[in-house]
């Protein structure tokens, strides 16, 4: 699968991969929105949302990103990509700035995320081990308090987040600054992600070494089910 005897540093992405939304999405958006006065269908908005959110990440939304290069971010780029996805789940209405911003600052609350039951205890084992742990994500500011909040995610470090490099995954550019940042040849970083592109692609492009975490089964064979399957493919420390 990998290079086992080359991996010094495993990277992990942080959604979908450690983290998930904890009530999920469609909730939280369906119960803000009762506030300003818009009823919501929990399973209608969990169709729009997902909608939204993945033609966010693949087309080239008016205002958000570079013409030349739809990978290119920020911290106002990515705020303004989360208007969006809430605008086109949500609709318009009076007061939809309120409601955004709401939103926007609910989830850069620790207790609006939860660990997979799985994360948890390989975390504390890899550094026990003393593996060299690092996190790489399309995310922004938010999830600096996201980690923070729980010890085992605190310690993966450097911390590399999109709209703070400027580039998204899965842009070359964005795994050169984190291979820079671990101090390592690319062939020396081990990406650990949940989306066969963004993750296991773009890191495989750029000269990582790149696993992917399928929990819901999604691609047979190619993936690992759970990140504890990971620990007996690591060389030993």
């Amino acid at each position: 699968m990998f290079r086992r005897d080359a991996v010094r540093v495993i990277v992990f992405d942080a959604g979908g991969t450690l983290l998930h939304p904890d009530p999920p999405v469609p909730v939280i958006y369906a119960s803000v929105a009762a506030k300003y006065g818009v009823a919501c269908d929990v399973a209608e908005l969990e169709g729009k949302f997902r909608d939204a959110f993945r033609r966010s990440e693949s087309a080239e939304l008016p205002g958000l990103t570079d013409p030349g290069n739809r990978l290119r971010t920020s911290e106002a780029v990515e705020a303004e990509r989360w208007r969006w996805i809430v605008r086109e789940s949500l609709g318009d209405f009076p007061d939809f700035e309120a409601c955004y911003v709401e939103l926007f600052a609910w989830f850069a609350r620790p207790e609006a995320w939860a660990c997979y039951p799985d994360v948890l205890p390989v975390l504390s084992r890899l550094l026990e081990d003393g593996w060299p742990l690092a996190l790489a994500s399309n995310f922004d500011h938010r999830l600096h308090a996201v980690c923070e909040a729980t010890p085992e995610l605190a310690r993966l470090q450097p911390r590399c987040i999109s709209a703070e490099i400027g580039f998204r995954k899965p842009a070359p550019e964005f795994f050169a600054a984190v291979a820079a940042k671990c101090d390592c040849a690319p062939g020396e970083l081990l990406m650990v992600g949940d989306d066969p592109n963004m993750d296991v692609a773009g890191a495989r492009d750029a000269g990582w070494q790149a696993v992917l975490i399928d929990r819901r089964g999604r691609t047979p064979g190619l993936g690992l089910s759970s990140l504890a399957e990971l620990l007996p493919l690591l060389p030993p420390r």
